[in-house]
């Protein structure tokens, strides 16, 4: 972000004769590109100053008072930054929001009204340990600035696409944290309205905290103080008049005409996770989040959410329907408590006192919750098609690639300071490789692979169906696997290229539903004879060949990653650094959008080739005119 980047010239803070600090409309926070790392003092510091500002209020803070070191998120209106507060060395989250872009999509009103919530919640109400603590919020003229406590484990939408799902266990341990931090909100009518896995965040410890107040509101009548963000407060929030006693507080009251324990509202929220009555534009109160949390555990022992289709329409019509289904091996203990969740009428619906006492629960310490000890998560596939349950015998640090200086850069946005490298390896590095093609001088034997790999090729543009996938690279082993999630399996044929690609394709509708990323960190894990894992650094695909050949696919694999690994190491070295993986491997097509690609590619080539031939004859035939000039 240019505007990010602070003037040199400029003044921290200037200040008038009425003691206010004023920031300049040109302050920018500063940037510092130096290499960071988040250690648990950081950010234990940081939960002391939290704690602080529970006791005593906000303390006042401009932008100038952090360093901000890296980008770590972006939302529809907001970026995140990693930062560092100046005087105390502690860690934090800000979330900085453009007053312009809020004003132009009329956000403003929703941004005061989640920094009032998060106010209250940490201010008024002291905290909870699973709900994200406000530490201070401020604004500038061009700016509005949220400082959190940072937490940098990522979300359990995050973990459920690496994993694909949880054991009763684990999902039994995020259940009971999100219940804990629920109850919290719904004692202090707060309803979060917005309760998907990418809101619940995890922490370093490993625990969870219910996060993204963005859609929040009061229920039962209860009126936050509506404190914007005008130039009286600019630069400010409540201010530390004595360290001796905490300030003055807003006062926070609930109106006693108002009688009811919900409120009208419009739909909000993620479609797959949405309530029935927030559909009908009804009365959205407490039973929202808990619809929402039966749908996060369905997801986490099933390995997809209750209610999916092929697009909205239909998804919000099964939702309405209650359109759902346990898939084979679902854990009854899971099937009751869910049952009584995913109920259409809100007032029928299990209440946070009834699930803590339900049998799901059994054993839960609710009193000592925050000190249980968090599970170590491990690739896992459920029992199902006859399949046992099995565990990964990797950990997941085993298949993560370090912070090098590259991705630290790509991180504080300075990629573009490193000299860019092409994401196709130069020729140089194919040497000895006998499918790749070079401009190289080859020997015989190199000629010879050459005319056997054209022949095989051609064949299989003549003979494989399928070879409109593989952009013309010969395809080395190909066979149908059922690719599992949770509790849910896709069969899909799987094409092992040249490149490297694996490729794994929808043959009914003819779609390229997906690629298995090369990485050198892959590991491939074999369970047993029809069963084995591919381990990469975002994910792990669990796969199933009925014809029990497991063992033949990891060596196929393996012995394609050794002829490539230079290839590998390269083009993940680029991707990891500049953030392009996707782009990399491209998006799903399907093979209409292929052909269309190879014919539009055909063209290109036969003009390439006509305007060759056509420079090739002017040329001659300037060489025959000097030609004849110079003859008797």
């Amino acid at each position: 972000m240019e505007d990010l980047t602070p003037s040199p010239t400029s003044e921290d803070a200037q200040s008038s004769q009425d003691g206010i600090e004023h920031v300049r409309p040109t302050t920018s926070m500063r940037l510092d590109f130096s290499t960071t790392t988040v250690t648990e003092l950081s950010t234990d510091a940081a939960q002391d100053l939290i704690d602080q500002s529970i006791r005593l209020g906000c303390p006042r803070k401009t932008p100038n008072d952090f360093v901000f070191l890296a980008n770590i998120g972006e939302g529809a209106y907001s970026q995140v930054f990693r930062c560092r507060e100046v005087d105390t060395d502690a860690i934090f989250a800000v979330k900085v929001l453009q007053k312009a872009h809020l004003t132009r999509h009329n956000k403003t009103d929703a941004i005061v009204r989640e920094k009032n919530i998060l106010n209250y919640l940490t201010q008024e109400c002291g905290g909870h340990p699973f709900i994200t603590q406000l530490y201070t919020h401020f604004h500038d003229q061009a700016r509005i600035y949220f400082v959190m406590g940072l937490v940098d484990g990522g979300d359990l939408g995050e973990s459920l696409c690496h994993f694909g799902s949880f054991d009763l266990q684990t999902t039994r341990f995020f259940a009971s944290e999100i219940v804990s931090g629920l109850q919290f909100l719904h004692d202090h009518k707060v309803v979060h309205r917005d309760m998907k896995p990418e809101n619940v965040l995890i922490q370093r410890t490993g625990h969870t905290l219910i996060g993204d107040f963005g859609s929040a509101q009061t229920f039962d009548g209860l009126v936050l103080s509506q404190e914007g963000f005008n130039e009286d407060n600019q630069t400010t929030s409540r201010s530390l008049d004595s360290e001796e006693s905490p300030p003055p507080r807003h006062k926070y009251y609930s109106e006693d005409e108002e009688e009811s324990t919900a409120r009208r509202t419009t739909f909000v929220g993620t479609a797959l996770y949405v309530s029935p009555e927030m559909l009908a534009d009804g009365d959205v109160g407490p039973q929202t989040d808990i619809w929402g949390l039966g749908c996060i555990m369905f997801q986490c022992l099933a390995g997809q959410p209750p209610f999916r289709a092929v697009n909205q329409y239909h998804l919000l019509k099964r939702i309405q329907e209650l359109d759902y289904t346990f898939p084979e091996g679902f854990p009854d203990e899971a099937k009751e408590i869910i049952g009584k969740i995913l109920i259409a009428n809100p007032n029928n619906r299990i209440t946070i006192q009834e699930m803590m006492k339900h049998t799901f629960f059994e054993g839960v310490d609710w009193k000592n919750i925050a000190s249980a000890t968090p599970p170590v998560l491990h690739a896992y596939i459920p029992a199902t098609f006859g399949e046992p349950e099995y565990y990964s015998n990797i950990a997941p640090e085993d298949v993560e690639p370090g912070l090098d200086e590259n991705a630290m850069l790509r991180l504080m946005n300075m990629a573009d300071l490193i000299s860019s490298q092409p994401s196709t390896p130069s020729t140089s590095d194919h040497q000895g490789e006998p499918f790749a093609a070079t401009a190289l001088q080859r020997t015989d034997a190199q000629k010879e692979k050459a005319k056997i790999r054209e022949q095989k090729l051609q064949e299989q543009r003549l003979n494989n169906p399928f070879h409109i996938f593989t952009n013309n690279l010969l395809i080395l082993k190909q066979g149908y696997l059922e690719k599992k999630r949770g509790l849910f399996a896709r069969r899909r044929l799987f094409l092992l290229t040249e490149g490297p690609h694996l490729l794994y394709i929808d043959v009914p509708n003819k779609v390229l539903k997906g690629e298995i990323p090369w990485t050198p960190c892959m590991q491939i894990e074999v369970k047993n004879p029809g069963t084995f894992f591919i381990h990469t650094p975002n994910r792990v695909y669990y796969l199933f060949d009925g014809e029990k050949k497991a063992d033949e696919w990891r060596q196929a694999i393996e012995e394609v990653r050794k002829r490539y690994a230079k290839v590998i190491e390269q083009t993940f070295d680029v991707a990891t650094r500049d953030g392009t993986f996707g782009s990399i491997y491209g998006k799903k097509k399907s093979r209409k959008e292929m052909i269309r690609e190879q014919k539009a590619l055909r063209r290109k080539q036969e003009k390439e080739e006509k305007r060759e031939l056509k420079a090739e004859q002017q040329v001659n035939k300037k060489l025959s005119m000097q030609m004849d000039k110079k003859s008797p």
